[in-house]
């Protein structure tokens, strides 16, 4: 390694940015979900006279450090959004199982935000399609396909999707399997969609 691309690795074990024109070691997916992560996580800093405070610093390096997780929630989040807009596009109308899905989801959101006197509107739209899950989105795109269904990927997608929604790190295990089913729901996805 050059001088160059030590600087790079020093400055990302420091909890800096790094060299976004370095192209070894880092994937560009990985460099800008690290900087997103430590511009985020520097808001966090607890005083310099706080007893907690190399503790602090030092989870919260290691929390800007993991990558995957925002990696992973960008890429749930992009995939599910192109299959509401896909659903939405074809016009196809929701079957039973799915609005009853929406219905419930909706009542006991409204329920929550009353309990808790939220008054703001928390989705964009209250399409049904917004309260699907990942289940459901997948069968409801792909219902009128033959030979084509992310039913199966949905299965070891949804454990996995939902720690990452409840923003719990994941293993190097989980984030492989995440990865690898994510491809080939963004595969599918494009081949939908073209």
């Amino acid at each position: 390694m050059g001088i160059i691309a030590d600087w790079d690795k020093l400055r990302v074990e420091h909890g800096q940015d790094g060299d976004p024109d370095n192209e070894k070691g880092l994937t560009p997916e990985e460099r800008k979900s690290r900087e997103l992560l430590n511009l985020v996580s520097k808001k966090y800093k607890v005083p310099k006279q706080s007893e907690n405070k190399k503790e602090v610093e030092s989870w919260r390096k290691e929390l800007a450090g993991n990558t995957a997780n925002l990696q992973s929630y960008a890429n749930c989040f992009i995939s599910e959004n192109l299959l509401r807009k896909y659903i939405k596009k074809k016009g196809f109308s929701l079957s039973e199982g799915a609005r009853k899905e929406a219905e419930d989801h909706k009542r006991k959101e409204q329920k929550k935000k009353q309990e808790e006197r939220i008054h703001i509107d928390i989705r964009e739209t209250d399409d049904d399609l917004n309260y699907l899950s990942m289940l459901w989105l997948a069968k409801e795109a792909t219902k009128r396909e033959k030979h084509f269904s992310f039913e199966k990927e949905e299965k070891q997608y949804t454990p996995i999707r939902n720690a990452v929604a409840h923003t719990a790190p994941l293993t190097e295990e989980a984030k492989l399997k995440l990865a690898a089913v994510s491809d080939n729901i963004r595969s599918g996805i494009i081949k939908l969609l073209s």
